[in-house]
């Protein structure tokens, strides 16, 4: 049987990172096989991406780079999911439509930046089974970021605000397979929210 692709969304600050590893080692303690996995991922590509992100280079060049990246990715979860494992990732396709979606918006050279990133994936990306969306607004999600030292480019308010609708646009369009959890609250509130919607995929 196939295993079950299960992917963790969210701003920076979300939460995203935590609540993704800890419902995978409560899958694991209930008898699952499970991979965790991250993107950017830690592969010569992975962080060719984090270098371009730090450096601020050109949007569309940085975009290719996450590609790049979700290509090598996928090949490899895809033996794993054939092989029967559910995989918990942090961070997937939806990540670089809602991301880079805003940056490249009103870029002449892009007109459509979702029609082209969906594109550029057509035939590449996993379809998850399940997409967790910890949502959280950006002032306090940017607050969490800041506490742990954990800031970039990204991870502005306003920013991250236009990035936070565009993921629930994206979570409205795909209702039945995209859970938007709040991602206030304690960690154990939030983790009893993210599993709950992972469990009811």
């Amino acid at each position: 049987m196939r295993g079950r692709f299960i992917v963790f969304e969210g701003i920076d600050g979300s939460g995203k990172s935590t609540v993704s590893r800890r419902v995978a080692g409560h899958l694991a303690e209930r008898g699952e096989d499970v991979h965790w996995t991250m993107e950017p991922t830690d592969t010569a590509a992975g962080r060719a991406v984090r270098a371009a992100i730090e450096g601020r280079h050109e949007p569309v060049s940085t975009t290719l780079l996450f590609v790049a990246d979700r290509i090598q990715h996928a090949h490899a979860l895809e033996s794993r999911l054939a092989d029967g494992q559910t995989v918990v990732c942090d961070r997937y396709l939806h990540s670089t439509l809602a991301y880079q979606g805003v940056t490249l918006a009103g870029r002449p050279d892009v007109p459509d930046p979702t029609a082209w990133l969906r594109d550029l994936h057509a035939h590449v990306a996993l379809r998850p089974d399940r997409v967790v969306l910890l949502d959280l607004p950006a002032e306090a999600a940017l607050a969490r970021a800041e506490a742990r030292g954990a800031t970039d480019p990204f991870e502005k308010v306003d920013f991250l605000e236009r990035v936070r609708a565009a993921y629930l646009d994206l979570a409205a369009a795909e209702p039945e397979r995209i859970r938007v959890v709040d991602a206030a609250g304690t960690p154990d509130a939030v983790f009893a929210r993210a599993l709950d919607a992972v469990d009811r995929a």
